[in-house]
């Protein structure tokens, strides 16, 4: 099974995507499973599912903020890095591509 760390190998940052809230409740669940956090301690099973969320190397994920949500819909670099944009279910599939593209 793909790891959620493994998301992070080649970027600092990444956007999640998800279809459902029920599979971002997965996400959370499984991210803490790995360790990762909101902030620097809370859980992510305490927090509520998104459509998209960030993910990132120093194992902590957050909401979408104004700017970033800008970014996101755009496809705009933030601060000049282009943010990969993953389809959750995709990547649970094992999908050779599991890019998030609006369809």
């Amino acid at each position: 099974m793909r790891t959620i760390a493994a998301l992070l190998k080649n970027n600092p940052k990444v956007y999640v995507c998800f279809a459902s809230n029920t599979l971002c409740r997965y996400f959370l669940k499984n991210a803490e499973e790995e360790g990762f956090a909101f902030g620097t301690s809370v859980l992510p099973t305490q927090k509520e599912p998104d459509s998209v969320l960030i993910l990132k190397s120093d194992w902590t994920i957050c909401y979408l903020n104004s700017i970033s949500q800008m970014a996101f819909r755009a496809n705009l670099p933030i601060n000049g890095v282009n943010i990969p944009k993953v389809d959750y279910g995709k990547y649970l599939a094992g999908w050779d591509d599991y890019s998030f593209s609006k369809e």
